[in-house]
């Protein structure tokens, strides 16, 4: 397969050099053509390879457990010796290079993540926290198979590393269940609803809209608009967002195994994205948390994510007796969702003055934005 698609795009190659040399000029879709072939070529390479380094790593586990179990090839220290067992051991730029952070800044996370000194699994296997810690986040943000890893990083038997993975996988689920449970707001909402209000008030005040005026191209008015707000009715407390997980096409496998009455794999894609994948719908609070995170298919709308997960009705039994000019504080989101008691988006027709609120509260919430790509460019 990739000797077919070299062999297309060195005639490709051919083509374009023919073209040089008898000083012609190629047609602009021939041009378009090319560069798409060439796009979809190389993606289709590295899915390949991608491919063949899992089908390798699944057949080196596959001869370690063939040779457990015949004792005459069976010998001793047949692995490298364990490295980068310590936070310590890893320099600042190896740090930046596995994780994208400082080695300060790993060594704050495990501390918030309570990662205990010892993880025992129910095989009777025991792992160092620490080393299990950092075999986590290397899998997370690398995505080497665990053969790989211990040939060329880490040392020591690949299966090893994948009980470690698995064991830190499961601490972080059980200590932080109720983050990804849906009841995590209970932690922030009501208790620190008012700072929340405070903080994006404070933000909306501080600020101010330029609006300039120009004729022929040339500027004949500038001036700078402040608004003041009434703290009193102000609602918004934070702010609702959905963003896309690309994945791969979710297999038949699934459909063989449960007897699904629907095709998995129009459930997991997107039309309009034409890709397939999962949609997360985040509530991001100003004191600087993510308060919830819902997660389904794809092919859902921002505003079908929110009547699935119930979110208007969890809001309204932890503000039951909280109440902003009358009304319950609100999520500020875009235009797609409905108007709820606790969901408030941007407003339609407005008048100049909520205009401008619009204007500077899409600003604002420009912050859940960036935190969003921030986790598309690392993960």
């Amino acid at each position: 397969m990739i000797s077919l698609i070299s062999f297309g795009l060195q005639a490709i190659r051919n083509i374009i050099q023919s073209f040089q040399y008898f000083h012609q000029t190629p047609s602009t879709y021939f041009l378009h053509y090319c560069q798409e072939f060439s796009t979809k070529s190389k993606q289709a390479i590295h899915h390949l390879m991608f491919l063949l380094s899992w089908v390798r790593s699944y057949g080196e586990i596959a001869i370690l457990y063939a040779e457990d179990l015949t004792v005459f090839i069976c010998r001793h220290n047949r692995f490298s010796p364990h490295q980068y067992c310590h936070i310590d051991e890893i320099d600042r730029r190896l740090c930046y290079n596995w994780i994208g952070h400082s080695p300060h800044d790993i060594r704050c996370l495990y501390v918030h993540w309570h990662v205990p000194i010892v993880f025992r699994t129910a095989s009777c296997h025991t792992f160092q926290g620490e080393e299990a810690f950092i075999i986590f986040l290397h899998h997370l943000m690398k995505g080497n198979p665990f053969t790989e890893m211990a040939r060329h990083t880490f040392g020591g038997d690949p299966r090893r590393l994948s009980k470690m993975f698995e064991s830190m996988n499961n601490h972080l689920y059980n200590l932080f269940y109720n983050k990804i449970s849906g009841t995590s707001l209970c932690q922030w909402i009501p208790s620190q609803i008012h700072m929340c209000r405070q903080l994006i008030y404070d933000a909306l005040s501080d600020g101010a809209i330029e609006e300039s005026m120009y004729e022929n191209g040339n500027l004949i008015n500038r001036e700078w608009i402040l608004h003041h707000y009434d703290f009193g009715s102000f609602r918004p407390f934070g702010f609702l967002d959905d963003f896309c997980i690309p994945t791969s096409r979710p297999g038949d496998s699934a459909n063989q195994r449960e007897h699904y009455e629907q095709d998995i794999q129009r459930a997991f894609y997107s039309g309009y994205l034409r890709a397939h994948g999962l949609k997360a719908q985040i509530v991001y609070l100003p004191i600087g948390v993510i308060g919830s995170v819902f997660i389904t298919e794809i092919r859902q709308n921002d505003n079908g994510v929110q009547n699935m997960r119930g979110l208007n009705n969890y809001l309204l039994q932890l503000l039951h007796g909280v109440f902003v000019g009358g009304l319950f504080p609100a999520l500020y989101c875009d235009g797609i969702f409905s108007v709820l008691p606790t969901i408030l988006p941007r407003f339609r027709n407005p008048s100049p003055d909520l205009n401008f609120l619009n204007m500077r509260l899409a600003s604002l919430r420009e912050s859940i934005e960036h935190l969003l790509t921030d986790h598309r460019t690392r993960f």
